[in-house]
């Protein structure tokens, strides 16, 4: 039997598996997944076993298990949307919030009915913090790491408002990224140093982490996304004063190949590798025409152009349009259609806009007014699909948690924390 573990991504399809055996040998196929079905439930001899595997509609990754003639076969599939933050696995988005000056740290268990119940605890200052899937429990745990020392800790969340620490050292002076290289279920380790170009990938396994280095062209800017929609995390690696960008596709152990290629990133980049689009843009990302496989959205802040550059099998496709200058985009669903849309926010005078995605690169807009001064961010805190706004003003520890409907903003709750925190919704 081969593979004996396959991986897809969230949209579903059709995996394969291999049966060898004698001639005539009969065998059969049972699923221990309703969202796994064979093509075949029975056959002889040698050949190919084909499974469907429906699309998974959930915001966590999941396994299941197919018997093909006596041998067990693991399929693992993404998760089927960008999850918001879930502490407790209630289907609730919740907060994570950390201040680097002090340690404290504090879970805010999101609610129905608005605001958080919080439970809090302590851990050193100077951390960079990642939320991360570490166990595969559905407790969204955390990835802590000091740029400096090159200290890290695993912070394994029990669900409960506590977490169990595993400590380590790596090198210092790394950019942390953190995404799902494997398609199973657990984080992996983008690192890269912009000074040096100096890359490397680490991916984390219930024995520890497979580290595999590159090198990278510096000065670049990292963002991961699943451009071909198998469920694996790929680069986008972007020049901001060139706007040159590469897509690197992962290969699910923690090398890539550059986009329509075969060409590993161990080599020289082939031609047409390389795009050009918008300098100095900020990158977002998102699935805006809802076909499973991750866009980009490049907004130059000074001119306020924006590009959408839509994933094709060959190549992008581009839309771009123009909105004001110096607002800051923020990438989610807020119309609970499965495709990306974006809030925009105006820092220093509180403007903001919902434009939502047309599902071809375009949006319709809708205008408002709010405080000035907020750091915002998208999370799903009432679980109707559609994302809802935090915002927090670190200067005076305010909150706001806005709850989007299909008009626009509707119920808001606020409240104060300290001032000066990292906060995670993702």
């Amino acid at each position: 039997m081969s593979p004996t573990q396959v991986t897809i991504g969230a949209g579903g399809g059709q995996v394969t598996v291999t049966i060898d055996t004698s001639a005539g040998c009969a065998w059969t196929v049972a699923s221990g997944a309703d969202w796994i079905a064979p093509s075949v439930p029975s056959g002889a001899g040698s050949g190919p076993v084909p499974l469907v595997v429906a699309a998974n509609q959930a915001a966590t990754a999941r396994s299941g298990v197919v018997t093909v003639a006596g041998t067990a076969v693991t399929v693992i599939q993404a998760s089927g949307t960008t999850a918001s933050l879930d502490l407790n696995a209630d289907g609730i988005g919740d907060v994570l919030r950390y201040d680097p000056s002090s340690g404290m740290w504090a879970e805010e268990f999101g609610s129905l009915t608005g605001g958080f119940r919080r439970v809090s605890g302590l851990w050193e200052p100077g951390w960079t913090i990642r939320a991360a899937s570490l166990d595969r429990d559905g407790f969204t745990d955390a990835f802590l790491y000091n740029r400096l020392t090159g200290e890290y800790a695993k912070a394994v969340n029990d669900g409960a408002g506590s977490f169990r620490i595993v400590r380590g050292i790596g090198d210092p002076g790394w950019m942390l990224h953190v995404g799902d290289l494997d398609a199973d279920g657990l984080s992996d380790l983008v690192l890269y140093d912009p000074f040096t170009g100096r890359a490397a990938t680490a991916r984390l396994s219930t024995s520890g982490f497979t580290y595999v280095p590159a090198v990278w062209p510096a000065g670049r800017t990292v963002h991961l996304a699943d451009f071909n929609g198998d469920g694996r995390d790929d680069v986008f690696l972007y020049d901001p004063s060139s706007g040159q960008s590469f897509r690197l596709i992962s290969d699910g152990r923690g090398g890539f190949y550059f986009e329509g290629t075969t060409v590993p990133t161990t080599s020289p980049p082939p031609p047409g590798a390389a795009r050009v689009v918008l300098a100095n843009a900020t990158i977002d990302h998102g699935d805006f025409d809802g076909d499973g496989r991750d866009d980009v959205l490049l907004y130059q802040p000074l001119s306020g152009i924006w590009f959408v550059a839509l994933t094709r099998t060959t190549g992008v496709l581009l839309s771009h349009g123009s909105w004001e200058p110096g607002w800051r985009p923020y990438v989610g669903d807020l119309s609970g259609d499965g495709r990306a849309d974006v809030l925009i926010y105006e820092f220093g005078t509180g403007r903001w806009a919902l434009a939502i995605g047309d599902g071809t690169g375009g949006f319709t807009t809708i205008l408002g007014q709010s405080r000035a001064g907020w750091t915002v961010a998208l999370v799903d805190f009432n679980t109707d699909g559609r994302d809802d706004v935090l915002a927090y003003d670190g200067i005076t520890g305010d909150w706001q948690q806005v709850i989007t409907s299909t008009t626009g903003f509707s119920a808001v709750t606020d409240g104060r924390w300290e001032p000066g925190l990292t906060v995670l919704v993702r």
